[in-house]
């Protein structure tokens, strides 16, 4: 029979055991707190790391071979609430959160416009509830300020009697010539505006023909980028070919523009995965191509189009309730 201290004693260690065993429990669910709230930082991060990389690589190195205060500044307003959204308004080179150059797209874009400006399809494509008027609109707006920096560079290289490739030399006499019908048109379009909606109206009808003189000029003068851009792929015969004054036909254009893109988000999205970027963003149709040719082991598609988008959108919104500011 145990003694009346001894008792005592037991008690009093049952008791201290079970007060540290409390503590214990409380430091533990403190921990779990901080773990929690770094991995819902982390999280955070990793959205915001997903939205930047989606973007696309619209400006590529070689535009600094060129004066381009037009252009960057055109760029830069018509991507200025994108940029907020993705959390790099203030980042002044925007290169590393994208993946596609700026050249074969505006090249693109144009090379579609043509027919809508000549007239041989239908302007109601291109308004407001259709997709192509928007972006078609918004390359048409960078294109010009492109080939506003274009025209002066040539200037200054004839000034200097420096070497001009023609089909650039061509560009700036086309934008020379047109400069007056169609600079204020093209400067006070919207930002995301649907270019059909202008179009379609009556006193914008004498537009037409200078536009499309000029998206034809600008399209061969893109051609003309893919001969000096590694990215392109060309071979050497098909550089020297592009590198004369020599037209192409749309077929050609759209071939090499769609081509050109896609070889860009190869070489990017590959760069992007070895840095360790968690997501890429690109259309459906960049993505089945890098599915054609393989994806590498640690990279897996999403069809951002429906149950994926819906899946992604579910987590964000899930992350943000989660987040503490």
């Amino acid at each position: 029979m145990p003694q009346p201290g001894a008792q005592l004693t037991y008690v009093q260690l049952l008791d201290d055991t079970r007060a540290e065993s409390q503590r214990l429990q409380q430091e533990v669910k403190d921990l779990n707190r901080m773990v929690d709230q770094s991995r819902v930082e982390v999280e955070k991060l990793a959205q915001r790391n997903a939205a930047i990389t989606a973007h696309v690589r619209q400006m590529q190195t070689n535009l600094e071979a060129v004066p381009r205060a037009d252009i960057k500044t055109a760029y830069e307003a018509e991507n200025k609430e994108r940029f907020k959204k993705f959390g790099v308004e203030k980042e002044k080179d925007k290169q590393p959160f994208g993946a596609e150059s700026l050249f074969p797209k505006m090249g693109f874009g144009l090379t579609l416009a043509i027919p809508y400006f000549e007239g041989t399809s239908p302007l109601s494509d291109l308004q407001t509830g259709k997709y192509l008027g928007q972006p078609m609109q918004r390359y048409l707006k960078i294109a010009w300020a492109y080939s506003k920096d274009n025209k002066l560079d040539v200037e200054q290289k004839l000034k200097a009697k420096q070497h001009v490739p023609p089909k650039m030399a061509a560009l700036a006499a086309v934008h020379k010539s047109v400069e007056a019908k169609l600079d204020g048109f093209i400067t006070s379009l919207v930002v995301d505006g649907h270019l059909g909606d202008e179009l379609v109206k009556k006193k914008n009808a004498a537009l037409l023909a200078p536009l499309a003189k000029f998206a034809n000029a600008f399209a061969e003068g893109m051609m003309r980028m893919a001969a000096s851009e590694s990215s392109s792929r060309l071979s050497v015969g098909e550089r020297l070919a592009l590198s004369g004054s020599g037209k192409t036909t749309e077929a050609q254009k759209m071939k090499l523009f769609s081509e050109w893109r896609d070889f860009s988000f190869e070489d990017n999205v590959k760069a992007a995965t070895k840095r360790g970027v968690r997501f890429a963003g690109m259309g459906q149709a960049h993505l089945d191509h890098l599915v054609a040719v393989g994806l590498e082991k640690n990279q897996h598609p999403f069809e951002m189009d429906g149950k994926d988008i819906a899946a992604f959108k579910a987590l964000t919104d899930k992350l943000k309730k989660a987040a503490k500011p």
